[in-house]
Formats: C-alpha cells, sequence, structure tokens
C-alpha cells in the first residue's frame, strides 16, 4: 500500500499541533520548583517622600507619618516604611524616629526597628524633653500604646533611667512603665 504526500499532509499537521499545544502548556506551567509568584516576598509597589495622616470622627489630623519611602508586599499585604517620623498632634505632642518601620495592612500595628527614639516634650515651658531609645517598638497608633522586651534607656534632663526588660507606654493615660531590672540616676534642681 503506498500513501501519498497529500494523505499525509492532515497527519503531519496534526501531529505539530498536538506538539505545540504539548510545548505551550508545559511553558506556562514553568519551573515547578520556583515559587509561585504569589508566595513570593516581592514588592509591587514604593512610594518615595511618605506623608500619611490619620484623623479622629471629627475630621481633626490625629497623628501623622512621614518617612523617606514606603514599600508594599503582596503575599502579606504588608509595608515597609524608611526612616519613619511619627508624630501625634493631639494633647501631648509626642514623636517617634526609628531607621525602619513594618506595618501591617490595617496599619494598626507598626513595628519601629533600629535607633528608635521617642520624644515627649516637657509638661511645662523650659522643662527638658523626656527621651527613650531602644532598638525595637511595638506601636498600636490609634490605641497610643507602645511596649518593647528590648532595653531601653530613658533621659529627661541628666536624669537617667536604663531597663533592661523593655518599656509599656499608654499615651493616653500618660502611664509609662519599664519591665525587668531597672538602674535610675536621678538629679533634682537644687532649692
Amino acid at each position: 500500500m503506498r500513501v501519498s504526500g497529500a494523505a499525509l499532509f492532515p497527519l503531519l499537521v496534526l501531529g505539530v499541533l498536538a506538539a505545540a499545544t504539548f510545548w505551550l502548556e508545559q511553558a506556562s506551567q514553568g519551573d515547578p520548583s520556583a515559587p509561585r509568584p504569589k508566595d513570593r516576598h516581592d514588592i509591587d509597589f514604593w512610594v518615595d517622600g511618605v506623608r500619611m495622616r490619620g484623623f479622629d470622627t471629627n475630621g481633626a489630623v490625629r497623628h501623622e507619618l512621614h518617612a523617606d519611602r514606603l514599600e508594599h508586599y503582596p503575599d502579606d499585604d504588608t509595608s515597609i516604611v524608611f526612616e519613619p517620623r511619627f508624630k501625634y498632634l493631639e494633647n501631648r505632642r509626642i514623636s517617634a524616629t526609628a531607621r525602619r518601620a513594618r506595618v501591617d495592612k490595617q496599619g494598626d500595628h507598626v513595628l519601629l526597628e533600629g535607633d528608635v527614639e521617642i520624644v515627649r516634650p516637657g509638661e511645662k515651658p523650659g522643662t527638658p524633653d523626656t527621651v527613650a531609645t531602644t532598638t525595637r517598638l511595638h506601636v498600636m497608633p490609634d490605641e497610643e500604646k507602645a511596649h518593647t522586651d528590648v532595653p531601653v534607656t530613658i533621659r529627661q534632663g541628666q536624669s537617667i533611667i536604663n531597663g533592661q526588660g523593655g518599656i509599656a507606654i499608654d499615651n493616653k493615660s500618660q502611664i509609662t512603665v519599664l519591665l525587668g531590672p531597672a538602674t535610675a540616676t536621678i538629679y533634682r534642681k537644687p532649692q
């Protein structure tokens, strides 16, 4: 039995289509050992020169954040903020700075990291500011609370307190609690 070239042509085309379909399926699957795009921790957008504000129910500005850069990661919906400068504008104008901050997707929890400094202005004109420094601080901006479990140093004028177990700060009640062992040198003005 002899088969003509015209009869083989449809079989050849069908074979090429089958091979192309197989190749397209394999190419679209990618490397099975490579992480899927949604499983990778890659930036999907960034913003330079950040300025964000939080408002109260009456529309007044409660707090604001300035930063050099913000990077967003879609896999866990978090943001990394570089050189953040955070300030409460109500009541006691407390402020905080750090090298970077990790912010959850709702902005309810902020982890300040690297050279963290919290400044509370003096209560009366002429009284020194209270400055707390640490390496890491968890902040809940809307609750006006913060805490850490790493050593912290608090300075007010010449007075200094070193807390080895961390600190808990409640800006609303204006109560700050040192955790763990602490040492202090308190200077008083002569009377």
